[in-house]
């Protein structure tokens, strides 16, 4: 179980906390090509692994150039293209 917030409150998965989001938003402000890496996947909805709040995160991608966002986590290999970004999704390095 985790406790991703100041109150301690107890929750199922991740939540990127708002001081990183905040952090995310101001490096996503400047005119820069950027790659994002994630230990959880933001394109994968397993509720129980996911980030809770990755709507909030996506949001932030609009209109910049986030050129890829590559995450581990689940284990198996995946690419998907959302909205001029692409997700790649890498299995574990020990997979090969």
């Amino acid at each position: 179980m985790h406790f991703p917030n100041s109150e301690r409150k107890p929750c199922s998965y991740a939540v990127v906390p708002d001081v990183k989001l905040i952090w995310l938003e101001r490096e996503l402000q400047e005119d820069k090509k950027v790659i994002v890496f994630f230990h959880i996947s933001l394109v994968h909805g397993f509720e129980a692994r996911g980030i809770r709040n990755c709507d909030e995160i996506l949001k932030r991608f609009k209109n910049r150039e986030v050129l890829l966002c590559m995450n581990g986590h689940n284990h198996g290999d995946d690419i998907k293209i959302i909205k001029d970004t692409l997700f790649y999704i890498v299995n574990a390095s020990t997979g090969f």
